[in-house]
């Protein structure tokens, strides 16, 4: 909280969007409900007797963490774990009451098909007086806390990942189901900083040690028409070459392509020191002296192609007609990267569970 607020106050007002729960694989009677549940799950709300999900786009109400209210436990002031602290209403302002009053009395097929749009606004309000920076609780109800529980006594990692990493990389669907050995693109960057003294594996290494199947390579490069390329080969029939290839070096790039950072193969790995400078590629070091200390490493990639997650300013090429290289890329602008969509997040035995909508507030209408 930026400010304090007296018990009644409205903490924010909440605007939600209605989502058919089906689609989400929620509700008992839907025909995909054994599909993996999207991590949208965890924000909408739902109430059991009811396929219809709310989903609110408030900022602020993913930071809501749950904490049940006073009257579903035994103590109160003593009780070292926090309650709730807000509540759910629909909005009380004289014009949104009416116009969620609209939406209230349509049925739930109705609703759901979009015909009369969005307009539903509710609020949170505060339980008891709150204080300056005092962090918001929502009850999100006994199902989810159950679901939560449970979770956390019968959850076990599946059996160990392989590293065939073509399904990760090439199907946007694809999800990663083996979490034993899972690191994240984080926690693996301070190992290689630590252990590795920062050096990043060739193509040809990762043959003999794979990185995890849940990390790609990526490398910030702005590929657009002004990129200086000092040679650009079209395609030559006469010796079945069909795509046209760019070489360049690396440049620095404007502040505002500094977010094109593209999935990228290492080919070489070229050593700086203060004294000299080598080509050829080094092994992977055994301890860190304090020459290495000094020591800067410059990669050789080929840019791969890739037609999502890159900011507005990159420019895409066509992977099956153009081949991009790119010569002495500094370490700070190679690094490892999540591959979309596997996260700890997104495993397959992540929780998945809806917000639990309170009874009292559940239209009739609305119900199954």
């Amino acid at each position: 909280l930026k400010s304090g607020v007296k018990a009644g106050d409205v903490v924010s007002p909440m605007p939600v969007m209605q989502i058919d729960c089906r689609i989400l694989h929620t509700s008992p009677d839907s025909d995909t409900q054994s599909r993996p549940r999207p991590l949208l799950t965890n924000y909408v709300m739902q109430h059991v007797d009811s396929d219809v999900c709310l989903v609110p786009y408030n900022v602020l109400v993913s930071y809501i963490n749950h904490a049940p209210s006073t009257t579903r436990t035994q103590s109160s002031s003593t009780s070292i774990h926090p309650h709730a602290n807000i509540e759910l209403r629909w909005s009380t302002h004289a014009h949104l009451h009416y116009k969620n009053q609209q939406f209230h009395d349509l049925e739930a097929h109705t609703l759901l098909r979009g015909d009369y749009g969005f307009g539903l606004l509710m609020e949170l309000v505060a339980l008891r007086d709150m204080d300056v920076n005092e962090e918001l609780f929502l009850d999100y109800g006994t199902a989810w806390e159950d679901a939560w529980e449970r979770h956390v006594m019968q959850w076990k990692p599946p059996p160990p990942m392989s590293h065939d990493t073509s399904t990760l990389e090439n199907e946007p669907d694809a999800t990663l189901s083996n979490v034993e050995h899972y690191i994240s693109a984080s926690d693996y960057q301070t190992k290689i900083q630590t252990e590795q003294n920062g050096i990043l594996r060739t193509h040809a290494e990762q043959q003999t040690l794979p990185y995890p199947p849940n990390l790609q390579t990526v490398c910030q490069f702005s590929h657009t028409d002004t990129t200086h390329y000092y040679s650009i080969t079209e395609p030559q029939p006469s010796n079945q070459q069909t795509q046209t290839v760019y070489q360049t070096v690396w440049e620095p790039t404007p502040s505002s392509k500094n977010d094109c950072l593209r999935k990228c193969r290492i080919l070489a790995r070229h050593v700086r020191t203060a004294t000299a400078t080598t080509t050829a590629n080094q092994a992977l070091p055994q301890s860190q002296s304090q020459t290495q200390s000094q020591t800067r490493y410059y990669y050789n990639v080929e840019i791969l192609a890739q037609s999502t997650n890159l900011h507005p300013d990159c420019f895409n090429f066509d992977d099956e007609n153009e081949l991009v290289y790119v010569d002495q890329i500094p370490e700070s602008a190679v690094t490892i990267m999540d591959v979309v969509d596997t996260r700890d997040a997104y495993l397959e035995t992540a929780f998945r569970h809806p917000i639990g909508f309170p009874n009292g507030l559940l239209p009739k209408l609305w119900k199954r």
